[in-house]
C-alpha cells in the first residue's frame, strides 16, 4: 500500500508543478488542508480518503486514474493556468488573438 501512496503523492506533485500551482493554492482549490496535501504528496498520509483524491483530481483537472498512473496532464489545462497568470491587458490581447484565429478558421471552413 505504501508504494501506491508514494506513487500517488509523486504524481500529484508532478501534475501540480506542471500547472505551476504551489501547495497552498492547490490545497485551497481542492478544499483540503495544506498539511493533508503535504502528507499526501510525501506519501505519508496513512488514512487517505478517496474524496481527497477526487477533490485534488478535480482541482488539477485530471482523472483519478491519471493521478494513480501518472499519465501526462492535458495541455489545455496548462494553457489555462498560464493564461490565468497574465495581467488583464495581456489577457485581452490573447483573447483578441484567439477570436481572430477562430474567425479565420470559420472563413476557411465555409
Amino acid at each position: 500500500m505504501t508504494d501506491i501512496l508514494t506513487t500517488l503523492g509523486s504524481n500529484i506533485s508532478k501534475f501540480r508543478k506542471s500547472c505551476q500551482i504551489d501547495l497552498d493554492n492547490l490545497a485551497n482549490l481542492a478544499g483540503v488542508s495544506l498539511k493533508e496535501l503535504e502528507l499526501i504528496e510525501s506519501g505519508n498520509l496513512t488514512d487517505l480518503k478517496i474524496i481527497a483524491v477526487k477533490l485534488i483530481s478535480e482541482a488539477l483537472d485530471v482523472s483519478i486514474e491519471d493521478l494513480f498512473l501518472g499519465n501526462e496532464p492535458y495541455s489545455d489545462v496548462q494553457s489555462l493556468v498560464r493564461l490565468e497568470r497574465l495581467n488583464e491587458e495581456n489577457k485581452m490581447l490573447v483573447n483578441k488573438f484567439i477570436d481572430h484565429c477562430l474567425e479565420e478558421q470559420a472563413l476557411e471552413t465555409h
